[in-house]
């Protein structure tokens, strides 16, 4: 009961995500999808990493979104343009959830289209390489670095909707787990039903004198089939009881004079 509580609430939040996501008028999964609307304008600010990113993508699309999107001055132009309505801002997702931090407003949508990941630039043969290095993995190692981003990105602000915009498809593939679930409840059941069953068996070969195994499995077996006949008989005669009584009220409340 609770595994199944547990699973209906999980697939119950994907689903109420995903409607909130279609009242809101939002089907942007990824970046690309700008290009096949015009429901949202976008931009990118101009001389930074992530238009340099675009630019030079293998994929000519990803440099259309430069090409035909807005150039924004700064960040601070930037989520101006966002508040404003039907504008989407591309951008560092570092960035973007330090920013978001308390900011109810803004969230971001889609997913994540490039990784890359950050460097401290030193001269050639710098003598300060293998320090900072041995001090990055040690706080790589320790959990520090992890701190430090769940303290300045929008993951611990209360307000912040950051990754609302992640649309959960529901499909065969998304509910998979629903039904894997099902299936190892009901197989876990059926497995422990055949324990029981075999070792009261067994116990009756124990109790009953000359009473093979074969033979105290048919009788438990004649056992079951037995009492569930005799619920199915009951059942029936409380339906067929209840139905006599309803005609017999009935029956009375017509020849009930009135007052």
């Amino acid at each position: 009961a609770v595994v199944s509580t547990q699973s209906t609430g999980m697939y119950t939040a994907n689903l109420t995500a995903s409607l909130t996501l279609s009242n809101l008028g939002i089907s942007l999964n990824t970046v690309l999808d700008l290009l096949a609307q015009d429901k949202y304008k976008w931009g990118v600010i101009g001389s930074r990493h992530p238009e340099t990113l675009l630019k030079t993508h293998m994929d000519s699309s990803y440099s259309r979104l430069v090409d035909e999107g807005v150039k924004l001055e700064d960040l601070d132009d930037a989520f101006e343009t966002v508040r404003k309505g039907h504008f989407v801002f591309i951008d560092e997702s570092p960035v973007l959830a330090h920013n978001l931090r308390g900011d109810c407003d803004i969230f971001s949508v889609g997913e994540e289209f490039q990784s890359f990941e950050y460097a401290f630039g030193l001269p050639k043969d710098s003598p300060y390489k293998a320090l900072i290095d041995t001090h990055l993995l040690k706080f790589r190692e320790n959990g520090f670095i992890d701190t430090l981003w769940k303290k300045w990105s929008a993951g611990n602000s209360v307000c912040s909707t950051s990754g609302i915009g992640t649309q959960v498809t529901l499909d065969l593939d998304t509910l998979a787990g629903v039904f894997y679930l099902l299936c190892s409840g009901v197989a876990i059941s059926f497995i422990l039903f055949l324990v029981e069953f075999v070792y009261a068996t067994v116990k009756d070969t124990k109790h009953i004198k000359d009473l093979s195994f074969m033979k105290a499995l048919r009788r438990r077996i004649t056992f079951i089939w037995e009492d569930l006949s005799n619920k199915r008989k009951s059942y029936q005669k409380d339906e067929n009881y209840n139905e006599s009584r309803a005609t017999q009220l009935t029956i009375e409340n017509l020849a009930k004079p009135e007052i």
